[in-house]
């Protein structure tokens, strides 16, 4: 079932250590918060973590880095005097790599998040 596989469940914003970050978990984490940008034929992906401390982005890196040899990057945002962090992807290959790992979980209402596998970039 979706809702059992997708263990990143938030109690009070935290990323439990015993996260299970499965395809279909990052699929789900895309489509809820994350966003595609193109710029001069350069995909990048951001996942849009800011409810996370820092220390949990930076353990969400490490734990995908693990995983399935993304290099997400920490990305700061300033929001009424606020620092906040979510997570950026930023080589080409695995923005590409990470959309064809997430696409067979896929919402048809989501696709433009997928567009760079679609298009020419």
């Amino acid at each position: 079932m979706i809702a059992e596989d997708y263990k990143l469940k938030i109690v009070g914003d935290l990323v439990p250590e015993d996260v299970r970050l499965t395809p279909l978990s990052l699929s789900q984490l895309y489509m809820g918060d994350g966003l595609l940008q193109i710029s001069k034929g350069h995909p990048r992906i951001v996942l849009c973590t800011l409810g996370f401390t820092k220390e949990e982005n930076e353990f969400l890196v490490e734990r995908i880095r693990e995983l399935y040899g993304f290099h997400f990057d920490l990305q700061r945002f300033k929001r009424k005097d606020k620092v906040y962090y979510g997570l950026r992807l930023s080589r080409k290959r695995e923005v590409l790599d990470f959309l064809e790992l997430t696409r067979p979980w896929m919402i048809p209402s989501f696709s433009y998040k997928w567009r760079a596998l679609f298009e020419t970039v």
